[in-house]
């Protein structure tokens, strides 16, 4: 009979999951084997780990796997409102049926008042009419002006007017001018005197 120290025992009793499953090596099998041989303790540990794993081995093949699935539906089905009577249906499509023509005559007239505002904007012209005289739409800018900050609006109005141009739009909030020229062959002359006025920034031709 061999002898077997309490290490050499909690060793062998680890291996007993994996000797069950058939996953040791053949000489450490073989060694459990002779272990068990002469062990008691380890034949009656076996045979506990044997019934555990045959246990839990019927109850996972008894349980059936859909159970969560139908209780789930059991209890939504439950949950749905009863459907409604024939004549309760009955009645539902009647009254859609009786607000239609309502609904149709509403989309009709929204669809003639756009054909209306569309035929309107037609015959609209593009030139603006003040006191009986058509007049043409202001022409678009000849320059762009970066005044500086500390300008004067009184210094700027006589600078534009001593150089034949005035204001089309502006200014913005950094300070920009849009400028038009009374003369618009006179681009880049006029240019050149903005540019070298102390009140200006930066002039750029916007159109040539």
């Amino acid at each position: 009979m061999a002898d077997y120290t309490d290490d050499d025992r909690l060793r062998l009793r680890e291996l007993l999951p994996f000797y069950l499953n058939r996953t040791l090596d053949p000489a450490r099998r073989q060694e459990v084997e002779e272990w068990l041989a002469h062990d008691a303790n380890g034949r009656q540990e076996l045979q506990f780990l044997q019934a555990v794993t045959a246990a839990a081995r019927q109850r996972v093949a008894e349980r059936a796997p859909l159970a969560g699935y139908e209780a789930l539906a059991a209890r939504l089905e439950a949950s749905r409102p009863p459907a409604p009577a024939w004549w309760q249906r009955w009645w539902q499509g009647l009254a859609a049926a009786r607000w239609a023509p309502v609904g149709a005559l509403g989309v009709a007239l929204i669809a003639v008042q756009m054909g209306w505002n569309v035929y309107r904007l037609d015959q609209q012209t593009p030139t603006v009419s003040y006191r009986g005289t058509a007049a043409q739409p202001a022409r678009a800018a000849d320059l762009k002006l970066v005044v500086r900050r500390d300008a004067r609006f009184a210094d700027l109005a006589e600078l534009l007017v001593q150089n034949r141009c005035h204001i089309v739009w502006g200014p913005s909030v950094s300070g920009e001018l849009w400028i038009a020229l009374d003369e618009p062959g006179s681009a880049e002359p006029v240019r050149a005197r903005l540019a070298a006025s102390p009140l200006v920034e930066d002039v750029l031709l916007v159109r040539r």
